[in-house]
């Protein structure tokens, strides 16, 4: 009886730590895939990177990439000044890139410098950024636009969550009866 009951638990402690340890890595916002500008400007290669095409209303976290164009090595040290202009043509402040420390991780292998900002962009519509680059090889003005829309519900969060609490729920109730059995 208690071998049977401790095969029980082991099996699912094994699928409980199955589930948890195939899950990815979790952005706070969401992944850096998505890429606005790929363009070349003045002496610099310049990536500016969010985490969708179409941005919800909110906060939005950019980063920028800046490579020298003829060795194609990601720099660092430089200053980068972002301005957003939203669709009633209001200009934020303009904010100042910081650079996010690299953590390095078994599924992203890149390990270059980035220039990132989070901007509260509270206006649905088209937002225009200015990005402003100064570094060692000169000045250069970086323009894009990102579409703003209204918040959305994000449904593969609410699926996560209610997948987590189906697979934890029957795991629970097994529980509770072994103990209940016990006593």
């Amino acid at each position: 009886m208690i071998t049977k009951r401790i095969k029980k638990e082991l099996l699912l402690a094994v699928i409980f730590f199955y589930i948890l340890g195939s899950i990815s890595i979790v952005y706070a916002n969401g992944s850096l895939g998505v890429v606005l500008v790929d363009d070349i400007s003045g002496p610099y290669k310049v990536e500016v990177k969010s985490y969708a095409q179409k941005l919800p209303q909110g906060p939005a976290h950019f980063s920028i990439y800046v490579f020298d164009t003829t060795k194609n090595e990601n720099l660092e040290n430089l200053n980068v000044i972002y301005t957003a202009i939203s669709p009633s043509g209001k200009s934020l402040e303009p904010f100042i890139g910081y650079i996010e420390d690299p953590i390095p991780s078994l599924v992203i292998q890149e390990m270059n410098i980035s220039y990132d900002s989070d901007i509260l962009l509270d206006e649905v519509g088209i937002w225009k950024l200015k990005i402003d680059i100064d570094g060692p090889l000169g000045k250069t003005t970086v323009n894009t636009q990102v579409e703003i829309v209204s918040m959305i519900i994000n449904w593969g969060l609410i699926a996560g969550i209610l997948t987590i609490i189906l697979l934890v729920l029957p795991m629970s109730i097994i529980w509770i009866r072994s103990i209940k059995k016990r006593g």
